[in-house]
């Protein structure tokens, strides 16, 4: 009975995360990569290969989507060129964070963005409707071409997010020696916990940059160029761990934000609750 109730709380909670668009988006990007990743491992195994049916089925569903989440940024919302354009005027996703380069970089990011989204939102328009729009884009070098420049401003975005996570935890370590000097209280306590949870949002918010970075390297490159040397499985797998690490973070929410510390209590003390913590 007790895994019953606990089956439908977290069943309960799984669907009011995803009730907002930005998990939506989440859960098809894992689903995608995941039957991408299957596909890629097939088409290598000579018991299957490119041509089986459930190796073409798997790289289909992986293409929709990729078209869903095309869909998803290109309709706005959490993510698009005018959520960009708003937070590169008044630097909404700055977080609390002080570091004058935090605010910086965070503007740079959202300029990158807004060339990415720019140039996707027109590759999409080409490929879904290729006798109308597709021809326009031809001077462009057409839609393929246009979603591989794309990821230019994705790549530039990740390397400005790492360099920004960087001056987050350079300021969030200044935070905690400040903490550490207060009294043995109770708000110190909860400081010092809040500060672990926001250092370890951080360092998973760098393992995503760099999943995201090493494949976006891959989709920037032509085809043939000689530098384009990563497997299918490689990309496949790296992406689908960014998602899982990422719906890990979701799920157990954690933030980049600077956290909100309790001020300093000088007249609390805390108190141990065992013997063991004398």
């Amino acid at each position: 009975r007790v895994v019953w109730i606990m089956a439908v709380a977290e069943l309960i909670k799984f669907n009011r995360i995803h009730e907002s668009q930005f998990a939506s988006d989440k859960l098809i990007k894992t689903v995608g990569f995941a039957a991408g990743l299957v596909a890629a491992l097939r088409r290598r195994d000579v018991r299957y290969g490119p041509d089986h049916v459930v190796t073409v089925g798997l790289q289909q569903i992986a293409a929709q989507c990729g078209n869903a989440r095309y869909v998803l940024r290109f309709h706005g919302g959490y993510s698009g060129v005018l959520n960009e354009i708003e937070n590169f005027v008044n630097v909404s996703f700055l977080g609390g964070w002080k570091d004058p380069w935090i605010k910086t970089y965070t503007r740079l990011q959202s300029a990158a963005l807004i060339q990415y989204y720019l140039y996707e939102n027109a590759g999409y328009l080409g490929s879904a409707a290729p006798q109308w729009i597709g021809p326009k884009l031809a001077g462009w070098g057409g839609s393929s071409e246009l979603l591989r420049k794309s990821c230019w401003g994705w790549g530039l975005s990740c390397l400005l997010d790492i360099a920004a996570t960087r001056r987050k935890q350079d300021e969030l370590g200044r935070m905690e020696r400040k903490v550490r000097a207060w009294p043995h209280s109770a708000a110190k306590t909860q400081a010092l916990s809040l500060i672990r949870r926001t250092e370890v949002a951080l360092y998973i918010n760098l393992a995503r940059m760099v999943l995201f970075f090493i494949p976006n390297a891959q989709w920037s490159l032509r085809p043939d160029s000689m530098f384009a040397i990563q497997p299918e499985w490689f990309v496949q797998g790296l992406s689908l761990l960014e998602c899982i690490i990422g719906y890990y973070s979701l799920w157990y929410g954690y933030s980049c934000s600077r956290p909100d510390l309790p001020l300093p209590n000088r007249g609390e003390t805390l108190k141990p609750q065992s013997s063991k913590d004398v």
